[in-house]
């Protein structure tokens, strides 16, 4: 709706034009902010490098993107709490620790109607270990996956242990796995409902899952196994890893059982 008023001057949704010298635009780059702390603005700069999405996060631009993982997410079918007087079965937290980037919690319970609801996050750039553990603790936990990269004794996973919490690596951190995961929850069955509906309570993770856009290399070709430098995808992370338990558990979502058998090595 802005691109089309401001930008390219149009009703939207109409494309009658309109006059420019009504809409005019004046962008605002983030170094120029001077609210910004200087550690802060230099780890945007590099997180986002010479990208597309240095022109859109840091400088207010509009960019055409094209690869993007999930094309189905659509805010108004897949943002919604869980119904009132619905039960829930079971509640599985994720986790993808961070540094300097965003350490991300996600917590999603299944309806009992087989669907998968958000209930919680928990997002914080700079975590100390004090704050993960009191926003993990105050939703009494009954388990929690993570990011099975760190296992050794002195990681975060037996850090979370030491503090009585029932953290476990996750199933698996295999790229496509979790993706596929996400997409087959994300998609639209007969009923008209997709399989995971996001809360209100996790923007970050909605704001990530539409951003997520496949890496184009120099050639214009795109590949499936990364994405473009500079994207966010720690809240997506932590919700794969839910995912992947929920599907161990419930046997669901079907398209991705030959995958999971392949990189679990389990039937």
């Amino acid at each position: 709706w802005l691109k089309d008023r401001w930008i390219d001057h149009i009703v939207p949704g109409v494309g009658t034009e309109l006059p420019s010298e009504d809409y005019p635009a004046f962008f605002a780059d983030t170094e120029t902010n001077w609210h910004n702390d200087e550690d802060f603005v230099r780890d945007l700069l590099a997180s986002y490098g010479d990208t597309l999405w240095a022109e859109q996060e840091l400088r207010g631009r509009f960019v055409i993107v094209r690869g993007r993982a999930f094309p189905q997410f659509n805010e108004f079918i897949h943002v919604r709490e869980l119904p009132e007087g619905m039960k829930s079965r079971r509640a599985i937290i994720g986790v993808d620790f961070g540094g300097s980037r965003p350490t991300a919690c996600e917590e999603f319970v299944e309806g009992e109607d087989g669907r998968i609801y958000g209930t919680w996050e928990f997002y914080q750039r700079y975590c100390s270990e004090r704050q993960l553990v009191e926003a993990l603790a105050s939703r009494n936990p009954k388990k929690i996956v993570c990011d099975p990269q760190d296992k050794t004794p002195t990681g975060p996973i037996n850090m979370l242990q030491r503090y009585g919490l029932p953290a476990f690596p996750a199933r698996s951190n295999n790229f496509e796995l979790r993706e596929r995961l996400w997409r087959s929850r994300l998609n639209v069955g007969d009923d008209g409902k997709p399989g995971i509906y996001l809360s209100a309570r996790q923007p970050n993770l909605i704001a990530e899952i539409p951003h997520l856009v496949h890496y184009r290399t120099k050639e214009g070709e795109i590949t499936t196994e990364r994405w473009e430098p500079g994207l966010d995808d720690h809240a997506y992370d932590a919700g794969a890893y839910c995912l992947e338990e929920f599907e161990s558990i419930m046997g669901r979502p079907k398209p991705t059982i030959d995958i999971r058998r392949a990189v679990w090595g389990r039937r």
